[in-house]
């Protein structure tokens, strides 16, 4: 019976808190970019070994549908070990690229760790806006255009972006691209309701002299990663501030897929690790609930396998129940970023869905993957 009643009550706080980003990403409406912008950026990219990425993006930068003079990009070496510093540098000194500056950590005596690259480049910045992207990533040229449409239009000052896996053809790609979905739905739909969870620092937005006053990334030097989720928490508790999501095509930044489960499992352990670290109300009510129906529901599967019929009926049972409350967001959010067609993975994933959110907080609070090595 104590079993049944656990059950039941991490389900239907489950279902309402789904149903709550569901209703907030629903009426959350798509942004289309404008053009004739007054706004200026500073995008900031931390680097550590990205010689083989470092080029794409930056040619990417170079051919965004917005004035030069209206945007600066600043790559931040995080102590790399490979070319990445002198790719740059070679094609700055040729004039390839005309509005991007390079800056060494260790020239500036910086300690590696990303949270540090970022500040490095953002006390750098000579613009009022800051942007941040990854190395890695794949920009719609419409991105900055985006931005700052949205910015002229609801004035916030933060500003969440949506970030979509690029599927390889492995289904293990597939199943990458399809569950990230659900984390881009819950970031919305929490955003949209007023009450934003996460972000990522892949495709974010803020303003530079709100970073300097909620004291940038001070408080969290320990944790791994973290460097977006604490920002918008501090953000979040700044008297007037705003923060918006960009639901937009045009703004949509992509990143590729980890290669193997490991690199994976190392992903999510950086990011479950750090919520440990969380003193937001509602993003630690919600990861609660959205762990721990994950977590019962695994170990009431693998302990029923063993010893409890009964037990292995109830936790199928509530499996089902969570896939039937995720259905709806993630069958509107891959409509959205036109891929429906992975939905057909969506049965697998419900099934492994509670599984690897446990290896993930595992690896996260007992393992502690670092950022890059």
């Amino acid at each position: 019976m104590a079993v049944v009643l656990v059950f039941s009550g991490f389900a239907l706080l489950y279902a309402g808190l789904i149903a709550w980003f569901t209703y907030g990403w629903m009426r959350l409406p798509a942004f289309w970019h404008k053009e004739n912008n007054d706004v200026s950026f500073s995008v900031i990219i931390p680097v550590r070994n990205e010689a083989s990425n470092i080029m794409q993006l930056l040619i990417l930068l170079r051919n965004q549908e917005y004035p030069k003079g209206q945007y600066e990009v600043i790559v931040v070496d995080d102590h790399s070990s490979d070319t990445t510093a002198s790719i740059v540098e070679r094609k700055m000194a040729s004039g390839f690229l005309t509005n991007v500056r390079l800056l060494r950590a260790d020239q500036f005596k910086r300690e590696a760790g990303k949270k540090n690259a970022l500040s490095l480049g953002i006390e750098n910045a000579a613009n009022p806006w800051i942007v941040t992207v990854d190395a890695d990533c794949i920009l719609n040229r419409h991105w900055l255009q985006s931005i700052a449409g949205l910015i002229e239009q609801q004035q916030p000052d933060m500003v969440v972006g949506q970030v979509s896996v690029i599927p390889a053809k492995s289904l293990f790609s597939q199943m990458q691209a399809l569950e990230f979905m659900s984390l881009t739905g819950s970031t919305a739909g929490a955003a949209s309701i007023g009450k934003p969870i996460m972000c990522n620092g892949a495709n974010l937005a803020f303003r530079k002299d709100y970073f300097e006053k909620v004291g940038g990334y001070a408080g969290n030097e320990n944790y791994a990663s973290g460097d977006d989720v604490f920002l918008l928490h501090k953000f979040k508790k700044l008297k007037g501030a705003r923060i918006s999501f960009l639901k937009s095509h045009g703004g949509l930044v992509y990143t590729r897929s980890s290669v193997n489960l490991k690199e994976f499992l190392q992903q999510r352990g950086r990011w479950a690790g750090k919520a440990g670290g969380y003193r937001d109300g509602f993003t630690l009510v919600t990861g609660f609930v959205v762990a721990g129906y994950s977590l019962i529901i695994a170990a009431g599967i693998i302990w029923g396998l063993f010893f409890s019929v009964s037990l292995l009926t109830t936790a199928l049972m509530a499996l089902v129940f969570k896939a039937l409350i995720d259905f709806p967001i993630m069958f509107s959010v891959s409509g959205f970023l036109r891929k429906r067609e992975l939905m057909w993975l969506y049965p697998a994933l419900s099934l492994v869905y509670p599984f690897y959110v446990s290896a993930s907080l595992f690896y996260g609070f007992f393992l502690k993957p670092s950022w890059k090595a």
